[in-house]
Formats: C-alpha cells, structure tokens, sequence
C-alpha cells in the first residue's frame, strides 16, 4: 500500500471520540466502534483491520479507567453517586420513580448531582449548542503556560489548573487532555505509520488530542515525542493532583530545555520520575487505593443479599483489584508497537469492556466465562439505564437492537412504552427488565 493511500486510511480510522468513529464509555463499560467496524473484519484482519486503530485508542481509555488511581477515584465516585441517587429515589412514596436531571433527589443533592459530576471531567473546556468544545480566547504567545485555578462545581471549591496557549486559544491541563494526548500517540503507534509520518498528521486532529504532544515537540523537536507525551500523561493520571502533577512536569522540562536536549527519552523520564517522587509516591497512593478498594468491596459483599446489583459491582471492582496489581509491578504500559498482543496481554489481566460494531453486534475480547460475560451485561444495563432516565425520557428500550446484549425476542412494547414489560410474563428475565429490578424501580403500583 502507498504511503499516501495509508495516511488517507489512517485519517478515515482514528477520528477522535469528538468525531464519531469510536467511543469509550466507562459510565457502561462499552467501547463503540463505527463507521466500516465489524467484528468479521477485527477478527480475520487484526491489525489490518481499519477499526484497529480506533480500538487501541479506546481501549487505552479503559486501560486509564481500570489501572489507574484517577480511573478509579472518578469511578468510584460515579459509583457513589449512583448507589445514593437510586437509594433515595425508591425512598420516594410518589413519583416520579425515575431519576431524572432537577427531579425530586438531583435537587437534594444540591451540588453534588450527576451533572455536576460530569463537568467536572471537562474542566476548563465549554460546550456549544452543537456539543463542540469552546476554548477561552487568548492573546499569549503559542506553548505559554499559565498558571490558575478553577471552580470544581461537584465538589464545591477551587482547584489548581493551567493553560497551554496555542493558536490564540487556552487548552486546560486537565485530565481529560492528559487522557486524550496519551490515547492518540497509542493511535500512532498501532497504524504502521513511522514517527516521521505521524508527526505531519497529528496536529490535524482537535487541539485538545494533541496539545501536550504539541509542546513537548516544540521544545525537543528531535526527540520520540510521541514516547514522552505517553509516559509523562500516564504519569500525570496516577499521582494527584493531576492537574498539577502534568503542568509541574511540562514547566520543569521548558526551565531546562538545554539540559534535557542532551539527554535520550528514557533519561528525560528517569529525571522526570525523580522530580516528582515518583517511585516513592506510586506504591503509597497504589496502597492507600487498594485499602479503599478492599473497604468497598466488604461493604458491597455485607450487602449484596439486599441490593443485587453489588453483586455484579463486586466483579467490576476485581477489575481495579488486577489492574492496580499490574500497575505495582509494571509503571507504563507504553509500548513502541501497540499491536494485537497488546490488547491480548491486558485483555487476561483487566478482560474486556463490551465491543459494540457498527452493526449493531457486540463482543468482548479474549476468552471470558459466562459469569464475567453476566456481571458486565448487568453492570452495563444498570448504568445505561441511569443515564437514559437521568437524561432523557424513554421512550423505548434502551436494547431493543437486534444485536443487543438482550436476548429476549423484542416487541411493539419495547418500542413505544418499555416500562409496561412489567406485566407480561414473556418479558420476565429480559435485560431491561432485570435492570429496573435491580436498581430498585419497580414497586408495587408503580410501572
């Protein structure tokens, strides 16, 4: 294949999360992968296959999700949110029976609501109407850094946060960056395409994708960039705060520029490592998580006969019990070729979020046994249905695809009024009707 006939195809497969051609939702555990994607193609093609690019991308997202101290501070945070939201909603002696964005609870929780919380993923970045982010202007010079804080508005209160100004816009340092810069040099480095080549093409991507990257190039044009913006993000996602962690580094590294021009990448992020304490900090904060973690899961285990969702939760949450064990004896999962072998190897650690194809059709990778395979499906249609009642109303059932994770032969009433599959018998045992059951909603009277 031609080497422009390759850059037009790699263009086509790694369209950021932004643009529609994959997602990754750690809300539900589903990456999605669009446009041409089919499991035929993933399966028989592997690396050739051109929704390869886009799934090593979104799988590093589950990889920052599950091994990481802010995946799992930010999931466990959700978690909590979730568990008191439906908690106090079947509470309620009246409707509505459904969370619902300033419903009856989301008022309750003042500042602390879901929406809140999902801000918080994206701060010092705005939407417009159209969804598409919205940069505070600027009229500093491109790769100044400034210094700032920020309103947390889920928890209420000021947070260090700094700015690279580029192209006349201020690009935050937050952790949403870190995880994109980090996942698209994965992208690079699944294509084929040589350092030379992806350095022509990634600054075409949003500016928040490439940012970090961006300003490491400009001050070490002829270093592995690509290498340095992996490390350094993935640094910045595992020692709080993040926020501070990833802009200490980048102004360390501008204050001695000449310094560090003399040194390979690996001595670049050997220095870097010991200016932030790294080796030291890691096994206390891995410590300190797993103790969280061990505590979450004896209280979801004392209470799993009365709530059943934690059951499946318990499963979600050995998950972060491999993935943190990884992490203490491994730092980085960077690699130079992040190929099939890749996802084989932290597909047996962490498994597999659920693939969902252009198609419709779903999978998960690896070999996974049934009981794993229930707990997600479950896991998944809980969250789905959280956020389908707290954002919108249904109006049908959130799995009425053919190819969905439900195997119940779908009706009219999925369709037009799912919540009536609670009085007919052949609906009993469907995944949407399993979800409102577990999470509580269905009470005597209440359809």
């Amino acid at each position: 294949m031609q080497q422009t006939n390759k850059l037009e195809l790699l263009k086509e497969a790694i369209s950021p999360v932004s643009w529609d051609n994959g997602s990754y939702s750690f809300y539900s555990l589903t990456i999605s992968l669009k446009g041409t994607a089919t499991i035929e193609a993933l399966k028989n093609e592997k690396e050739n296959a051109n929704c390869f690019v886009t799934l090593i991308h979104e799988y590093v997202h589950f990889i920052q999700n599950f091994t990481t101290t802010f995946g799992f501070t930010n999931f466990i945070t959700y978690i909590d949110l979730f568990a008191v939201f439906f908690g106090e909603n079947i509470l309620l002696n009246h409707d509505p029976a459904i969370p619902i964005q300033k419903g009856i609870v989301d008022t309750k929780f003042g500042n602390k609501n879901f929406a809140n919380f999902m801000k918080c993923a994206f701060l010092g970045i705005e939407k417009n109407g159209a969804g598409k982010f919205v940069f505070q202007p600027t009229s500093e010079k491109d790769f100044t850094i400034i210094e700032s804080t920020i309103k947390n508005t889920y928890w209420s209160k000021d947070v260090p946060i700094s700015y690279i100004a580029y192209q006349r816009k201020l690009i935050p340092l937050n952790e949403f960056v870190a995880s994109e810069n980090m996942a698209i040099v994965a992208s690079y480095l699944s294509s084929g395409l040589s350092l030379d080549e992806a350095k022509k093409t990634i600054s075409k991507w949003g500016i928040e994708y490439h940012i970090i990257y961006s300003f490491l190039n400009n001050i070490f044009p002829n270093k592995n960039c690509f290498k340095l913006t992996y490390i350094i993000s993935e640094i910045s996602l595992l020692i709080p705060p993040y926020t501070k962690i990833i802009a200490d580094i980048l102004m360390y590294l501008s204050s001695y520029i000449e310094r560090f021009d003399k040194l390979n990448e690996d001595e670049i992020i050997g220095d870097i490592k010991k200016k932030v304490k790294f080796d030291i900090a890691l096994p206390i904060i891995l410590k300190e998580t797993n103790n969280q973690l061990d505590e979450r899961i004896l209280t979801f285990t004392k209470y799993e006969k009365q709530y059943e969702f934690y059951i499946y939760l318990k499963e979600v949450l050995n998950l972060f019990k491999r993935g943190l064990a990884e992490r203490a004896t491994s730092s980085f999962t960077y690699r130079d070729n992040f190929d099939s072998s890749f996802l084989d190897y932290y597909g047996k650690i962490i498994n597999s979020p659920i693939l969902i194809f252009s198609d419709e059709k779903k999978t998960m990778l690896g070999e996974l046994s049934d009981e794993f395979i229930n707990s997600i499906a479950i896991f998944s249609g809980v969250l789905t249905v959280f956020l389908q009642t707290y954002f919108n109303k249904i109006n049908k059932c959130p799995f009425v695809s053919n190819n969905s994770l439900c195997a119940h032969t779908k009706g009219n009433e999925c369709l037009t009024n799912p919540f009536s599959i609670y009085v007919k018998e052949e609906y009993r045992g469907c995944l949407f009707y399993n979800s409102l059951n577990i999470i509580g909603l269905k009470k005597p009277g209440r359809v």
